[in-house]
């Protein structure tokens, strides 16, 4: 069998800049020699607490910097001559809705001349390949953004029995405090596991974990033998999405079975 040579590939990693999981995250489930060129994006730094005072439409215009940092730099980008851009901001990409990412994706291609994936659409395409249409969700974001991400998800077909994210994070563990939560000081793979298992449900078919600063590939692929069901992450979405699309059939062991070679 003829073993691939992972170095002629390149990952083009759009990160907000002080997202300390998603570029981690890429180099621990990426083979050995595959390339990953990031590139920073200017984004105000986050703490879970904020999310919990704004509205929609407040939560909307917070990534308006975001995507400013993402048309300027998308060229600089573009000259570590990328196979695909990976945009590694989930809120980022679904909460002006299904429609507006897919106009967002297509802009980005036609001017640049490269496939792009972004975070809302990878998870999308790995819960509709695992087979899943009923699950569950713990995030990152305050109740008002995980009400878009649940409207984002209904566009795309998929129903959220429930859904857990920061303000609701004492209830499942008692000894964490919101405050602490920030894009660089984000919640441990424990306190996922613990609102998963305070949400899980015997209908839902699978879990998903939404955020690329929430750091949990770690705890994949215990998740899926502990509830005996199939989960995908952001960062893990994401990853799996950008190497099926550039031609990487392998299985990458050790983070579930949506990168097994069964969902390639």
């Amino acid at each position: 069998m003829n073993k691939i040579n992972y170095n002629k590939y390149r990952i083009g990693l759009l990160v907000p800049e002080a997202n300390i999981c998603a570029e981690q995250d890429f180099h621990r489930m990426a083979p050995s020699q595959l390339n990953i060129c990031t590139i920073r994006l200017g984004h105000k730094t986050w703490k879970a607490t904020d999310g919990v005072k704004k509205n929609e439409d407040e939560n909307i215009t917070s990534h308006e910097d975001l995507w400013d940092s993402l048309n300027q730099n998308i060229n600089r980008l573009v000259i570590t001559k990328p196979d695909i851009l990976s945009f590694a901001c989930t809120s980022g990409s679904f909460v002006r809705g299904n429609l507006w990412e897919k106009k967002m994706r297509e802009n980005i291609e036609k001017e640049s001349k490269i496939k792009m994936v972004t975070a809302a659409g990878a998870a999308v395409e790995a819960i509709k390949k695992l087979g899943l249409k009923n699950i569950i969700v713990v995030t990152e974001y305050a109740k008002t953004l995980n009400s878009l991400f649940k409207r984002f998800m209904r566009e795309n077909g998929i129903n959220i029995i429930k859904i857990v994210g920061t303000e609701e994070v004492s209830k499942y563990c008692p000894e964490y405090s919101i405050k602490d939560w920030t894009v660089n000081t984000p919640a441990s793979s424990e306190i996922a596991y613990k609102m998963i298992e305070g949400i899980n449900t015997q209908d839902s078919e699978g879990i998903f974990i939404s955020g690329t600063g929430f750091g949990v590939i770690d705890i994949i692929n215990t998740v899926e033998k502990t509830f005996k069901k199939p989960v995908a992450t952001s960062n893990q979405a994401l990853f799996w999405s950008s190497i099926r699309k550039i031609g990487i059939k392998d299985s990458i062991p050790n983070y579930g079975k949506l990168l097994t070679k069964s969902y390639n």
